[in-house]
């Protein structure tokens, strides 16, 4: 009863003072603005990016800095500090960056302690709850700790490690088919974007091998996968921008919320009854269930205790499954493609002979026979290098504290982190660092004087982490791997590429620690012609 007088004095005092509104705004933003910028948890630890010249709110200020130039900012640390911890003015967590040298001591570290998929998880913003927001009762996702269950990892490794040669030809089946429909004949140079092009052709490859050829060339699946993907970027840009106590009701408002939860809907329409229909078949014919094509969604059947294979938990790791492989590859295949134009006399000719060398019949590729292409495997190497979809590498949340070998304290929620973008373009690790030299790991690897370890395109060393490092690199490099290739050879066998006269290979863009290929950016395209 208290509570709805208070509620009735407080409408009529402001229908008496209708000025109280926006000095109640004001102080509320004061309020929580003061409460982000509480000091910088540094102890010691030298923290880039901010300046002393911001008096108002100076770690709002450094913070949203890093935000738009994040960069900048992580090549500025690195360079001043290549062997000791730094810190990043984070909009939402305490970040440290690490060294190189301690990169053995990071790598192998039980999940217990030092955890990848929860720092996965958390860099979408994740999930709230009730303890992390007090009276706010949020229970909210965008790509929460659940979809990174033993199952799922369990899945992905058995899929596309173990037997990642049985995906060959089914995905390069569904690649032929995406690109004769996302592409066109072009009989002279022709402007086109291509990212659209190849996020929907990727799409449909990565469906083949997760829900099978029954959904993969539904449009309404590719749809819903690609819309909740770019839903939870951009929710995830959004409340990393918010102030903590700001989020819940910024998530209840914002559009993008309920781009996710009406894209959950539209996935879980279509994979319900798919679901359903394979577990009946795996109880009742179990025979016929194993002799078939596998996609994830059988793994995950297989490998789902019987508490987690519900229809509800196993449609929300088939799309977390799906967003990891969807945009990531689309991305890198963009950038390799972007690389390609801009190069493409250079690079073409000895590529397109490597092809036919190496698999003399398109229509029978293998994946040994993919491994076989040094070149094309080198020049797409190269172009993670310069252009990988995030700066920073070998992530990880602090679950238990421990010591560094040299007696740093890592606390737990804390974040750690390495400067894989900067390692990458480092000439401690290559010469001439900032050139494109799509032979280079080509070179490198023939080299009986070389180091041969971390050369490959799924493989990692110091000076190349983009798919991290250690035991618990990302499982789906090899399945990200293939699809690629069978894109990029598919584009080779029956393009031309180049840039606009006039412009050189198109600007990638970014926040934070993340780069990205412009989706916008146009090259010029035309029918094979040598």
């Amino acid at each position: 009863m208290a509570i709805v007088e208070a509620i009735a004095i407080s409408q009529e005092a402001i229908k008496s003072r209708p000025y109280l509104i926006p000095i109640t705004l004001v102080l509320l933003a004061y309020f929580v603005l003061q409460r982000w910028n509480s000091s910088w948890n540094t102890k010691g630890i030298p923290l880039v990016g901010s300046s002393n010249s911001y008096y108002v709110f100076p770690k709002v200020r450094s913070a949203l800095d890093w935000f738009m130039n994040g960069g900048t900012i992580l090549t500025e640390g690195y360079r001043k500090y290549s062997d000791q911890i730094f810190q990043i003015p984070s909009t939402d967590r305490i970040l440290y960056v690490l060294p190189p040298q301690y990169l053995s001591e990071i790598k192998d570290l039980p999940e217990h302690v030092a955890n990848a998929s929860r720092a996965t998880s958390d860099f979408f913003m994740g999930a709230w709850n009730r303890q992390d927001y007090a009276d706010a009762i949020v229970i909210a996702a965008t790509l929460d700790i659940d979809i990174f269950g033993h199952p799922t990892i369990d899945t992905v490794k058995t899929q596309f490690i173990a037997k990642i040669g049985e995906q060959i030809g089914p995905i390069k089946y569904e690649c032929d088919h995406g690109l004769e429909q996302n592409f066109a004949c072009y009989g002279d140079w022709t402007p086109i974007s291509p990212h659209p092009k190849v996020l929907s052709t990727v799409a449909q490859m990565v469906a083949r091998a997760i829900v099978g050829p029954e959904i993969c060339r539904n449009p309404h699946w590719i749809s819903a996968v690609v819309n909740y993907s770019l839903g939870v970027f951009h929710a995830s840009a959004i409340l990393k921008l918010t102030p903590s106590l700001l989020r819940p009701t910024v998530w209840l408002l914002m559009p993008y919320t309920w781009q996710i939860q009406n894209q959950r809907r539209n996935i879980r329409k279509i994979i319900y009854p798919e679901i359903q229909q394979r577990q009946r078949e795996y109880v009742e014919k179990p025979d016929a269930f194993a002799a078939k094509e596998k996609a994830s969604i059988d793994w995950l059947i297989e490998k789902s205790p019987q508490e987690e294979a519900t229809l509800s938990m196993m449609s929300h790791r088939i799309t977390g499954i799906s967003f990891g492989s969807t945009h990531t590859t689309s991305n890198f295949v963009t950038n390799c493609i972007y690389d390609l134009a801009a190069y493409f006399h250079q690079y073409a000719t000895e590529l397109r002979e490597e092809i036919d060398r190496e698999i003399p019949d398109i229509n029978n590729v293998t994946n040994a026979s993919l491994a076989k292409l040094w070149k094309l495997d080198s020049f797409m190497k190269e172009s993670q290098r310069l252009h990988p979809t995030a700066l920073l590498s070998v992530n990880r949340k602090i679950e238990s504290e421990f010591s560094l070998s040299d007696g740093h304290v890592m606390k737990p929620e804390t974040y750690i982190s390495f400067a894989g973008g900067d390692m990458s373009r480092s000439e401690a690790y290559y010469p001439h660092a900032n050139d494109f030299d799509g032979f280079r790991y080509y070179r490198m690897r023939v080299d009986p004087k070389e180091n041969h370890n971390g050369l490959q395109l799924t493989s990692s060393y110091e000076g190349s982490l983009h798919f991290g490092h250690g035991r618990f690199m990302c499982p789906g490099r090899f399945m990200g791997s293939a699809v690629s290739k069978l894109v990029l050879i598919g584009l080779l066998q029956r393009y031309d590429l180049s840039v606009r006269e006039g412009e050189g290979r198109p600007e990638n863009l970014g926040f934070a620690d993340s780069c990205f290929p412009n989706p916008k950016a146009k090259i010029l395209i035309r029918d094979r012609r040598t």
